[in-house]
């Protein structure tokens, strides 16, 4: 995690004292001292560079972190932060119409008007039943069961005729046409009124019947929990299940003959229903609509060089992914699916996504994926997902999200024909809280020096400090002396130092705001010879956590200090001046 501290430290301090030092041994230009004089000088004895200390150096400047990057602040913490792409899908079930053409069978009755007075009326009962016989196959598969279905009929009427040379026929008021009791019936006659299954003629005048006089209706309603209505599911074929009405249309009530002569004769009267087709608007019941949820890959942009290696092992304690779903339609949908993890030259990673429900008629409905808890809290719904960590361990190019989702079969109103548009969208806001695996390594190279150091020769240049760590990580530090190429120098070491006994490497413990680790460092860069080419150092950096320490989590204000850092020239310098 301590990506500056040499930078900090070392550059900062103690190769600006020694681009001093070379400064004050250098010479007046004025004076042509080439010819006559040997312009190399040895200074001997330890020369050092007085202590000096750093600023607090907060945890965000150590770690070289981007405003706009990957890594962003919650409250404080610090959290890994990738936002998505938005996708939508759509929830269908298709219509269903019902051709009715030749669904009834109507009556036709004759009867004999006695002789009498011209303006006399003669009752006559028409209480006729038209037959209702209307299958219609082909019917979705999506829809499993039918409890009731709103319809809309297209020009469908009650149709009346009376011919007679010797009488006119006309409807009373209160006269009623009584459907099938599972229908429910609308009038789009001002004449009449519609009661549930009924028509019943409200005109005081009544309406008198001519040849082909029609009554315009709606049947709006089917309930198919009454007897007379069924629909048929047909498990074995696709697209062919079945809806079936039977029964009759009742005429309850007595024509009125309005004699027109004096004379006798007959009167002849139909009843039937015309009518094109019924469209089912909506239905009750249960439907299984394909559900195609497709969440496009989390691509993680922009990672820090600290998080971006391939041998960074981040044991996160509490890795969360938010997915966002807008379900407008009414039917509630069952989701489980695999996350896997992409990274160049790693092995794919999976982890199985348990079964959740997301209802129906919701809008930014949150599911949070996490490995800690199940349940609802503060309108957030969480599901848990055992090992989530492991996916996210080497912090991948991209997540890949697998969705298999499907309808929850239970009883809702759905309209038909109609698109519902889900959209899903979803984020990673995992906080940078880790557990005891946490291994984050990578290499600092610290060069440049060659710059004021290129005409300097030294035994051995000893650097020492004190680190005081307010960041819950352990740090453990290697190093080694290198040129200008990046190559190691030869016969050159770089020795860290423990209680002033040789080690390969020196390690950081664990602090806390307020409550920090202290630590003296040193470290020295020493030949058998003499030191000459010397550009810088690679450090090599791993941040682990104390298992004695739990859960670390990093927090914008820790800090890093450095106090009381001393650069000493062990057995003085030789400077070419020339």
């Amino acid at each position: 995690m301590n990506r500056k501290f040499m930078n900090f430290a070392v550059v900062g301090i103690g190769i600006l004292g020694l681009a001093g030092l070379n400064s004050c041994l250098k010479v007046d230009d004025t004076y042509d001292l080439e010819k006559d004089f040997d312009m190399t000088i040895t200074v001997g004895g330890d020369l050092s560079v007085p202590g000096s200390s750093t600023e607090k150096i907060l945890l965000g400047d150590l770690l070289d972190l981007e405003e706009d990057g990957i890594i962003k602040v919650n409250e404080g913490e610090y959290h890994l932060v990738q936002n998505g792409e938005k996708t939508s899908s759509q929830v269908n079930v298709p219509g269903v119409d019902i051709a009715m053409t030749d669904g009834f069978t109507g009556k036709t009755i004759n009867k004999t008007i006695p002789t009498g007075n011209a303006g006399t009326t003669v009752e006559i009962q028409f209480n006729q039943k038209i037959d209702v016989n209307i299958k219609e196959d082909g019917i979705t598969s999506d829809i499993k069961s039918l409890s009731a279905a709103e319809t809309s009929c297209n020009e469908t009427y009650i149709v009346f005729s009376a011919t007679s040379t010797v009488a006119k026929a006309k409807l009373p008021k209160g006269y009623e046409i009584i459907f099938p009791e599972y229908v429910t019936v609308k009038s789009e006659d001002s004449n009449w009124k519609e009661n549930n299954n009924k028509l019943i003629l409200q005109n005081i005048n009544g309406l008198e019947i001519k040849t082909n006089t029609k009554v315009k209706f709606q049947i709006i309603k089917i309930d198919f929990t009454k007897n007379g209505a069924s629909f048929v599911e047909n498990d074995n074929e696709k697209d062919n299940n079945a809806i079936k009405m039977t029964g009759n249309i009742s005429l309850n009530g007595n024509i009125q003959a309005i004699k027109t002569s004096n004379q006798s004769g007959n009167i002849t009267m139909t009843v039937d229903v015309e009518s094109n087709n019924m469209s089912i608007v909506s239905v009750t019941g249960k439907v299984d609509p394909a559900v195609d949820i497709n969440v496009d890959p989390i691509t993680l942009e922009d990672i820090p060089e600290f998080l971006s290696d391939n041998n960074v092992i981040l044991d996160l304690t509490d890795p969360q992914i938010f997915v966002t779903l807008t379900n407008p339609s009414p039917v509630a949908v069952e989701i489980n699916g695999k996350l896997t993890s992409k990274k160049e030259g790693q092995n794919d990673k999976s982890v199985e996504i348990p079964k959740f429900v997301v209802p129906g008629n919701v809008e930014n409905y949150v599911v949070c994926i996490n490995q800690i808890k199940d349940g609802t809290e503060e309108g957030i719904n969480y599901v848990k997902v055992n090992e989530l960590s492991s996916i996210i361990e080497n912090i991948p190019e991209k997540i890949e999200m697998d969705v298999d989702a499907n309808a929850v079969q239970k009883d809702i109103t759905i309209n038909l024909a109609e698109d519902y548009t889900i959209e899903t969208d979803y984020k990673i806001d995992t906080p940078l809280s880790f557990g005891p695996k946490t291994n984050i390594t990578y290499t600092e190279t610290i060069d440049g020096w060659d710059a004021d150091l290129e005409d300097a020769e030294f035994k051995e240049v000893k650097v020492s400090m004190t680190a005081i760590n307010e960041i819950p990580l352990g740090i453990r530090l290697k190093a080694e002396a290198i040129d200008v190429n990046g190559k190691p120098l030869d016969n050159v070491k770089l020795i860290m130092w423990e209680k002033e006994v040789e080690a390969d490497e020196t390690t950081l413990t664990p602090g806390n705001i307020g409550n920090p680790s202290n630590k003296d460092l040193s470290f020295s860069i020493v030949s058998e010879g003499s030191i000459k080419g010397l550009d810088g150092i690679k450090i090599s950096i791993v941040g682990f956590v104390d298992e004695n320490a739990g859960n670390a989590s990093l927090n914008e204000n820790q800090t890093m200090q450095f106090t009381d850092i001393k650069l000493t020239l062990k057995g003085g310098i030789t400077m070419d001046l020339n």
